[in-house]
């Protein structure tokens, strides 16, 4: 697959200062040519709750170029939203053919 569009997705990353608590997130890259996969409706959820609010969550597949450096709970901004990364990356070679794909697949979450 040759991507030639797509988003460029900013990852962010917390870290813990001497006492451990967190610090404001630290840009780590820019990455471009991001694919982002629409959730479908088996993937979309509406939470009320008892503070007269509503929350909607939509949980959804970013494609990213191999060699990316993205971990769990890292933060994704693109398109003017926040995406929180959900476990781990899936970036395994083919199990049969040993095929190195160009993007793997990261799953996100966003909070609205």
């Amino acid at each position: 697959m040759n991507v030639t569009g797509g988003t460029t997705v900013k990852i962010y990353r917390s870290t813990k200062n001497r006492f451990g608590d967190k610090t404001n997130d630290k840009l780590i890259a820019a990455v471009p040519h991001c694919i982002h996969q629409p959730a479908t409706g088996l993937n979309m959820a509406y939470h009320p709750n008892d503070d007269m609010a509503e929350t909607t969550t939509l949980t959804c597949i970013l494609w990213m170029p191999t060699g990316t450096d993205v971990r769990a709970k890292d933060r994704l901004k693109f398109n003017g939203a926040t995406y929180a990364v959900l476990g781990t990356a899936w970036n395994t070679p083919h199990p049969v053919t040993g095929t190195v794909y160009s993007h793997f697949a990261v799953e996100i979450t966003g909070v609205q």
